[in-house]
């Protein structure tokens, strides 16, 4: 059979285009179904949410992927709290890494043929394309990486010696803040130039390194002090308060399988580190594949006295000796440095075995034709096991119970309808908060709750667990699961399991009270020790001064019928703060027949049985000290204790004329 020339050239670039278009594809559609991670939650809960000066405060969570943290604040205005809208960032980058390494390896190796395979290799390549639809920096890291091993390139062409130094330096800055393992990566790579800068002086290898001789010994130098300089003035004082947080990582074990992980985890094989992070690894057949062509093509690089070869292999033994000898257990995928070079290495190594066996079995005439279709075979398989093998783990035929959730609430619950969550917070409270804030604001304004809902990813539960608001160390059970109705369970089995359980039990009741800030500025006050508050209307709303108080008590009893000393009560209270406080706020209503002393003659905040809902997702806004003008509805449940001789309480860091209290609504029921 007689195969036309230019038809197996089609079948490979068909291949080329199918792995690289399927892979950009797969980067959106697994980014939406895949719900959020704890960490990306936990990145856009303490950071995307949040104005930038809040980064430069201490946090229990680094801001570890700057760069794309604070870029999703456009995309989430573009596309919506979903996470698409909070990937797009990371998305863009890893298609930007794919142009970037292309045109690396095409001028490492004056092959465009290399080019193509190593690019069509990174969005075959499980690790990179994992974290490439997951809120992380890596991506971003990595196109920055290979924008400056393209500026060493440069360096050792002896083309634009000044203007490169000048990059290199943006570069590492860009590097930084795209992730806060950068760092080990200038170390590494200005150890490296230095190291082979003085073998090429005085080794045997000095051959193998002759282009080495084009960097100058001045220019590095100086080059290395002023970024040593430049970047322990950014880690030591503007992200001082970050330190704290990586000095606790410091305690940790070292790393000892991040050696063997390099050759398995980016070479799309088990991910020791994290086994149970990646979708997907390729059969043990495939890896050994992937593996000999990445050996094979380092090899020849090697043996061609090539500069990559000698770069990688100093970059790998710095990097193994670090994670071995710091004593602290370093991510893998903070290495993600080393990947250009091993997907350059790993194309020219198939390239390189498939022209070996192309001129052992055809004949010389048609050698090139079936060289580009055992190519193209090579991509179709590694596309179809990847692909496959992704999609069946992830079990996507069953959706993201997050988003699969959130539609249903906003198709069938009511303006009045409460939703009570014990989902993880950050997570729950991404996919869920616009939502259940509405709903608070509606039943507020309203004056009924006709539904509750609540949302949990528990099975076997017997009752609604609450934190308490004093003290906030303890939580109970208030509510009874079995008065709710199981109404619906979305669930996905896949690799990365997730459910959620909706329960329903109508309610239909009215406010008990409602008190406005015309009422609640008839009434003086008192703080903490008896002190005295003073009181001023400010337009629609209550200011309060109350000398470094936490608490501010009505010191006028109510008296409220029909409420039974057994009974609950939702509190909704509307105030706006002129600035986040970071504080847990709530109001209340006590009987003094329940607590006598209440609370006139304490220090503390004393007010017992008082529960909060949704802390977290009610007062997120509140939870930025650099936002204006924050207005919050926080709901807390509470056992009042009966009608008689009732003072109204009101808790957080409100009184110091900085909160425009609007209102409280409380509801009463018996559950």
């Amino acid at each position: 059979m007689i195969i036309k020339s230019e038809y197996p050239k089609r079948v490979f670039y068909g291949a080329v285009f199918l792995a690289i278009g399927g892979g950009i594809l797969s980067l959106f559609y697994y980014a939406y179904l895949m719900p959020l991670h704890v960490d990306e939650g936990g990145f856009w809960f303490n950071y995307t949410n949040k104005s930038f000066r809040h980064r430069f405060i201490f946090n229990p969570m680094n801001p570890n992927h700057t760069l794309t943290i604070y870029l999703a604040k456009i995309s989430l205005w573009m596309f919506g709290n979903n996470g698409i809208g909070l990937r797009f960032p990371v998305i863009a980058f890893g298609i930007f890494s794919a142009g970037a390494l292309y045109f690396f390896v095409k001028r490492a190796t004056n092959s465009s043929l290399t080019a193509i395979l190593a690019t069509t290799l990174l969005f075959l390549n499980p690790l990179f394309v994992h974290y490439s639809h997951e809120l992380r920096g890596y991506p971003t890291y990595f196109l920055f990486v290979v924008f400056c091993y393209f500026c060493l390139h440069r360096l050792l062409e002896k083309s634009g010696r000044n203007l490169n130094w000048v990059l290199l330096l943006l570069l590492f800055f860009a590097c930084y803040v795209s992730n806060l393992a950068a760092p080990i990566f200038f170390s590494a790579f200005l150890s490296t130039i230095w190291i082979l800068k003085i073998l090429g002086k005085f080794s045997p290898l000095r051959s193998r390194l002759l282009e080495f001789e084009n960097i100058r010994f001045r220019s590095l130098l100086i080059f290395s002090v002023i970024a040593a300089a430049f970047f322990a003035f950014i880690m030591f004082y503007v992200d001082r308060a970050i330190l704290p947080n990586q000095l606790k990582v410091m305690a940790s074990q070292s790393n000892f399988l991040a050696v063997p992980d390099l050759f398995s985890a980016f070479l799309g094989f088990h991910y020791l580190d994290d086994p149970t992070s990646l979708l997907y690894a390729y059969p043990t057949l495939i890896w050994s594949l992937s593996l000999a062509s990445f050996l094979f093509g380092w090899w020849c690089f090697f043996k061609n006295k090539h500069w990559a070869a000698p770069v990688f292999l100093c970059l790998f033994i710095l990097n193994s000796l670090f994670y071995i000898s710091l004593g602290t257990h370093i991510p893998l995928r903070s290495s993600i440095y080393l990947m250009p070079f091993m997907l350059m290495f790993q194309a020219y190594g198939i390239k390189t075995l498939g022209e070996i066996v192309s001129k052992r079995i055809f004949p010389s005439a048609v050698r090139e034709r079936y060289g580009y279709l055992l190519l193209a075979g090579i991509i179709f398989c590694y596309f179809f096991l990847f692909a496959s093998g992704k999609y069946r783990n992830f079990e996507p035929d069953s959706g993201n119970p997050f988003e699969l959730t959130k539609t249903y609430l906003e198709e069938n619950t009511g303006p009045n309808d409460l939703i009570i969550s014990t989902l993880y917070d950050t997570v729950g409270g991404f996919y869920l908060g616009e939502l259940i804030r509405g709903k608070v604001a509606n039943t507020y304004n309203s004056g009924k709750i006709e539904n509750i809902y609540y949302l949990t990813p528990k099975t076997g539960e017997n009752k609604i667990k609450f934190q308490m608001a004093f003290p906030m160390s303890q939580s109970l059970g208030l509510l009874p699961l079995d008065k709710f109705e199981p109404v619906i369970t979305f669930e996905n089995s896949g690799i990365r399991p997730s459910q959620i359980h909706i329960f329903k039990r109508k309610m239909n009741v009215d406010a008990l009270i409602h008190l406005n800030h015309q009422a609640l500025v008839i009434p003086p006050y008192f703080g903490n020790h008896n002190k005295t508050c003073e009181r001023r209307t400010d337009g629609q709303g209550l200011r309060i001064s109350c000398q470094n108080s936490q608490l501010a008590c009505a010191n006028q009893e109510l008296t409220l019928p029909g409420v039974a000393e057994n009974d609950l009560q939702f509190v909704l209270f509307h105030h706006q703060n002129d600035r986040g406080t970071k504080a847990v706020s709530f109001a209340a209503l006590k009987s003094l027949a329940q607590k006598q002393s209440l609370p006139k003659n304490q220090g503390v905040v004393p007010i017992p049985e008082v529960y909060m809902v949704n802390p977290l997702v009610n007062n997120i806004q509140d939870l930025d000290t650099f936002r204006e003008k924050v207005d919050l509805m926080d709901i807390s449940l509470q056992k009042m204790g009966g009608g008689n001789n009732t003072i109204f309480c009101m808790v957080g860091k409100l009184f110091e004329d900085n909160s425009l209290i609007k209102g409280v609504t409380v509801f009463n029921f018996d559950f």
